[in-house]
């Protein structure tokens, strides 16, 4: 039996060694040794277990029980159990022209194609705020949209390929266009859901503010007091946060 333990040990070992490796070559090699291990092992084991244990009509078992542990093996490998997340660094060096090719930021080896909207839209402002000091790169104008649905048509379906990047509000994206075709990423681990945007501890998000105007701890319209203090209550109550929440936005409770 000990060859069966040998030729384990060649199918796992390597691929539990490629889990760790970065370099694509080299997992790749180690993905092959791995596979060439769990396709002896499946001849090998038929070849000793098929008689003793299995029976004659039990060949196939042992190809289907190592084929799906190298299946599974083959999927942490190349993580595809890992969910998108990037890192608030990771943004501002794409959005800033430093990193041009996702392979810099633990991705595949494709150029970035980081898509823009004009510079008086609500979304620009807003990537202007998470950019902070950092300047934004000059986008060229075909990659500049002046809709918010000709970015997430881009970014969906450009070339069919997977390394367009692109930017929105949640409820427009989520709630709006309604089929989804795009990946929300997860930025620092934290994913940009209702309820971590509502607690604050996903980092891109901000508020807004229902104002009124005072001079001299005074409302300029005296007379509109209670109303302006009718409507401020109504908006906190659990109407209004319905109607916050039905507009696009997140209530405060």
């Amino acid at each position: 039996m000990w060859p069966l333990y040998l030729l384990a040990a060649i199918a796992v070992v390597p691929m539990t060694i490629a889990c760790f490796v970065r370099i694509k070559i080299i997992k790749g090699i180690l993905s092959v040794i791995s596979f060439l291990g769990f396709l002896f092992l499946s001849f090998l084991s038929a070849a000793f277990l098929l008689t003793a244990y299995i029976g004659v009509h039990g060949l196939w078992l042992p190809f289907v029980l190592c084929g799906a542990v190298y299946i599974i093996f083959m999927l942490f490998v190349w993580k595809r159990f890992k969910p998108k997340n990037r890192r608030t660094d990771d943004i501002k060096r794409i959005y800033s022209g430093e990193v041009t090719n996702w392979r810099k930021v633990g991705g595949g080896n494709n150029a970035i194609r980081a898509y823009q909207r004009p510079d008086e839209s609500g979304s620009q402002t807003m990537l202007k705020q998470i950019m902070g000091d950092t300047s934004l790169v000059p986008a060229p104008l075909d990659e500049i949209f002046s809709t918010m649905m000709g970015m997430y048509t881009r970014v969906a379906n450009y070339k069919n390929y997977n390394n367009s990047l692109g930017y929105s509000f949640l409820y427009y994206i989520r709630d709006m266009i309604g089929e989804n075709k795009v990946k929300f990423l997860t930025i620092d681990g934290i994913a940009p859901t209702p309820e971590n945007i509502s607690n604050g501890v996903y980092p891109f998000a901000i508020e807004f503010y229902a104002i009124t105007i005072k001079h001299a701890d005074e409302y300029l319209n005296p007379e509109r007091t209670e109303n302006i203090d009718v409507l401020l209550e109504w908006i906190r109550s659990s109407q209004g946060q319905y109607l916050v929440e039905a507009t696009g936005y997140l209530p405060i409770n």
